[in-house]
C-alpha cells in the first residue's frame, strides 16, 4: 500500500507541536511515502493577532527552506510544500503572493465571519448559536469555498462543522445532494481525514453518508491525518484507507512535489 499524508501541521502554525524535522521523521519511520506540509497560511492579523492559528509571513521562507533541507535528508520520501488556507471573505488578496510558493493549496472553512468555530478556546461560544443555522451557514460558506477562483487543489474536512459534536435537528441528506451536485462542476478533490476520529466527534470526515455521495458523484479523493504532533503522522492511516474503500474509492489522488496529482490504486 502506498501511504500518503496529504495535510499536516507543526510548530510553526502556533498551536501544533514538533519542528518541521520532527514531522518528516516521524512520517518517514512511519512509511509514508509522499508526506505534505500545509501549515496554515498566515492570516490577517485582525483574525489572528497573536499567531495562535497560523503561521507568521516572516516565517514563511524558513519554513519552505525547512522542507527542502528534510527532502534532502530524505529522498526516499516526496516531501511536498504546502499551505492549508482558510477561506472567508475577501481572503483571495491574503493568499494570492504565498500561493506561487507552494505546489499544494488546502482550502478550508475555520472562520463564519469572525467566529473560529472548531478552536476548543471558544467551545463555549456554541451555546448560544442556534445548530442549524450554524450547519446552513458553514456549508453555503463550504461551496463558496469549493467555487472560488483561488484554485484550492483540496477541500479539507468537509463537514469539520461536526467536530464538537454539535448535530442539526434536521437531515442532512438533502443538503449532502446539494453539495455534491455543486461539487461536479469544479475540479477539486476532497479529503477523507482521521482528524474527526480524535476529536470529541470521533467519526472520519467525511461522514459515511456524506463521503458515499461524493464517491457516487465521481468526485477523487486524498487521504490525510490533519497531523498538530509527530506521533499524529500516521494516527489510523490504514483504517482511513480501508473507509475509502468502504466508500467505493479503488483509487487516490497523490500530489506531486512539483504540483498536479497522480492516482494510486488502493
Amino acid at each position: 500500500m502506498y501511504l500518503i499524508n496529504c495535510h499536516s501541521h507543526s510548530l510553526y502554525s502556533g498551536h501544533g507541536e514538533g519542528s518541521v524535522l520532527d514531522q518528516a521523521k516521524s512520517a518517514f519511520e512511519s512509511g509514508i511515502q509522499t508526506f505534505c506540509f500545509t501549515e496554515h497560511l498566515p492570516l490577517p492579523h485582525s483574525m489572528d493577532p497573536q499567531r495562535k492559528v497560523s503561521i507568521a509571513p516572516e516565517l514563511v521562507e524558513t519554513y519552505l527552506r525547512n522542507i527542502e533541507s528534510v527532502q534532502e535528508l530524505y529522498p526516499e520520501m516526496d516531501c511536498v510544500k504546502g499551505f492549508e488556507a482558510d477561506y472567508y471573505e475577501g481572503c483571495e488578496k491574503n493568499i494570492a503572493p504565498y500561493k506561487q510558493k507552494v505546489s499544494l493549496l488546502l482550502g478550508s472553512v475555520h472562520f463564519l465571519g469572525t467566529w473560529n468555530y472548531d478552536n476548543s478556546a471558544y467551545i463555549k461560544t456554541w451555546d448560544n448559536k442556534d445548530v442549524d443555522q450554524v450547519y446552513y451557514e458553514y456549508f453555503e460558506t463550504w461551496l463558496k469555498c469549493a467555487h472560488s477562483n483561488i484554485g484550492f487543489d483540496v477541500l479539507s474536512h468537509p463537514d469539520l462543522i461536526k467536530k464538537f459534536g454539535h448535530k442539526p435537528s434536521f437531515n442532512l441528506s438533502a443538503f449532502y445532494q446539494k453539495i455534491v451536485s455543486q461539487l461536479k462542476d469544479t475540479s477539486v478533490r476532497y479529503e477523507i481525514s482521521t482528524a474527526g476520529l480524535r476529536a470529541p466527534v470521533k467519526e472520519f470526515y467525511p461522514s459515511f453518508e456524506l463521503g458515499k455521495e461524493l464517491y457516487k458523484a465521481g468526485i477523487p479523493c486524498v487521504i490525510s491525518t490533519d497531523s498538530h504532533r509527530p506521533q499524529d503522522v500516521d494516527y489510523k492511516l490504514a483504517e482511513a484507507y480501508e473507509y475509502a474503500k468502504s466508500l467505493g474509492y479503488t483509487s487516490i489522488e497523490v500530489p506531486l512535489k512539483t504540483g498536479g496529482f497522480r492516482t494510486v490504486q488502493i
